[in-house]
């Protein structure tokens, strides 16, 4: 079957690829408008899936255009097409040609079934493509793999990144319990320790013994933050101070914002604390941090602070041709007015404490690196791994979000 203009259908699933990649890498990325991406992405997919393989001229290199020949063909309704695709995508995943980005990237979005377990086989015949595998079945929330791969992959411990991504994967797991976690960073606290894992593996064994809840998990984070002699190395493990607002981590916080105001304004908004909140108004008065400040404050408040006309401009390569600053003043009188809105101890999201039910109506609405620390928080407040990928469609991602709601509503007796 013909389908008129194919290949403007193509060029317009390209286009959509690659501004979903870039939402997805955004700050602040509003949930509606990546699902309706993703809905014409999807639409122009299932057209091309219709066009048979023969009409395709010639094979494609780019990651882009790779990508929209192999979910199309994995989209297809035809089961031949989508086995002959799935193999496609397998064969230039092995051969890590030009086409491997978008042979990865189609199996992730698609996640097409696997009958015959090809990659699994491909896992223990192709060893330098392991990590990337594990990463591969963490963006599919695949359940199907075998729990020996992981601690066959433990065991390999000169590969860091194989390591880092196994423990990631198993992170992510529910039937994963804390004791392989723990079984990292468990010699962090004792009176002679030894040398850390690297800290691509132990950030990664810290977050899921964090995720479960484990008591050992935050004094052993907090080791391994002073162990770190390298700070341009910390955001990692900083930024998991701040999903679970770890107070003895703060000063170490509030010195990252010194040095990385970008991401250390973002961490202490994640920290959430009133401390937190008042280094964030001090940062607001400096016009260096004002704006990524501001940006913070939003976060913690719910509501953007307006800005009022600079004198002058202030260090133009930081602020732009922006003609406003942040309102300090207006920040530190609200701050004044409802601090104890919110009781001590408790966390600020939104303007208000941060709980459940307001990560969950949040989850709905934000999509990017924001989605992402919403989930990870969500996922710290149920207590146990969600089964929802940050890079999720918003479709699937909007479906399991319900289900989470229901669930608190109707809880297990």
């Amino acid at each position: 079957m013909l389908i008129p203009q194919a290949e403007k259908h193509k060029s317009d699933a390209i286009a959509l690829y690659k501004q979903r990649l870039a939402l997805l890498a955004e700050t602040e990325v509003e949930a509606r408008r990546l699902a309706n991406l993703e809905r014409r992405l999807r639409l122009h997919l299932h057209v091309l899936g219709q066009i048979p393989s023969s009409a395709e001229q010639k094979p494609p290199s780019q990651e882009a255009d790779t990508f929209v020949f192999l979910a199309s063909g994995l989209s297809s309704a035809n089961r031949q097409t989508k086995e002959q695709t799935f193999s496609q995508a397998c064969k230039w995943l092995v051969d890590n040609g030009p086409e491997a980005a978008g042979a990865y990237a189609a199996l992730a979005y698609i996640s097409p079934e696997d009958p015959d377990n090809a990659l699994t086989s491909i896992y223990r015949e192709q060893a330098k493509l392991r990590p990337q595998l594990f990463k591969l079945w963490r963006k599919q929330r695949s359940q199907e793999v075998e729990p020996g791969l992981i601690n066959r992959a433990e065991l390999q411990n000169r590969d860091h990144d194989l390591q880092g991504a196994a423990l990631a994967f198993a992170a992510e797991n529910k039937q994963v319990g804390v004791e392989l976690f723990r079984s990292y960073y468990k010699g962090l606290t004792a009176a002679h320790s030894a040398k850390p894992p690297a800290l691509e593996v132990m950030a990664k064994a810290l977050w899921g013994g964090l995720l479960r809840g484990d008591v050992e998990a935050a004094p052993a984070l907090r080791r391994a933050v002073e162990l770190e002699s390298d700070p341009s190395r910390l955001g990692e493990l900083l930024r998991l101070g701040a999903l679970i607002g770890d107070e003895k981590l703060l000063p170490v916080l509030a010195s990252h914002q010194e040095q990385k105001p970008a991401q250390g304004t973002r961490l202490l908004a994640l920290h959430g604390s009133r401390a937190a909140m008042e280094i964030i108004i001090d940062c607001l008065q400096q016009p260096a941090t004002a704006d990524y400040a501001a940006k913070a404050w939003q976060w913690l408040t719910g509501t953007p602070l307006a800005g009022k006309p600079r004198l002058h401009l202030v260090d133009d390569e930081e602020q732009g041709s922006s003609k406003t600053r942040p309102d300090h003043e207006a920040a530190t009188a609200w701050w004044l007015e409802h601090k104890e809105s919110v009781p001590q101890g408790q966390r600020w999201f939104r303007g208000k404490a941060l709980d459940r039910q307001g990560l969950l109506s949040a989850a709905t609405t934000q999509a990017g690196q924001a989605g992402r620390d919403i989930l990870n928080l969500l996922a710290l407040q149920t207590g146990e791994p969600l089964g929802v990928s940050p890079e999720a469609e918003q479709l699937s991602r909007q479906q399991i979000i319900k289900s989470l709601a229901q669930a608190g509503q109707n809880p297990q007796p």
